[in-house]
């Protein structure tokens, strides 16, 4: 049987599921929690964190993540883009709040040039 590590992201979950379909293990973790010295953490390169994943795979210094069942993953998507559309409702109200505002502001200051200068007005409503 053959054994993979991945590191959690935006492609470490489908490849997860990939590799579970197929038939071989496989350990997600999370990146920030694989120990690196500081030459790695500023060399970074695939080769450098291939190594690095090795080694604390060998010493069993990984903690994997929490991973969902795939057939769970829509239901958070569901979460997900109720949250985006609250976000995108929200900024409709205030711009609307705002022109609402721009509206009131042309009203009265029509309605003053009309009554202290006696023009007529200047503003279209």
């Amino acid at each position: 049987m053959y054994n993979t590590l991945c590191e959690s992201g935006f492609s470490g979950f489908s490849t997860y599921y990939t590799l579970k379909d197929l038939g071989i293990n496989c350990i997600v973790i999370d990146a920030a929690d694989v120990p690196a010295t500081q030459y790695e953490e500023v060399m970074k390169t695939d080769n450098i964190d291939a190594v690095k994943l090795v080694k604390a795979l060998r010493k069993e210094d990984l903690r994997t993540v929490y991973i969902r069942e795939k057939e769970n993953l829509d239901d958070r998507s569901v979460v997900r883009i109720r949250k985006i559309i609250q976000k995108i409702y929200v900024f409709i109200n205030l711009v609307l709040n705002i022109c609402y505002i721009v509206m009131e502001l042309k009203y009265l200051i029509n309605l003053i040039l009309q009554e202290h200068i006696g023009q007529t007005p200047l503003l279209n409503g």
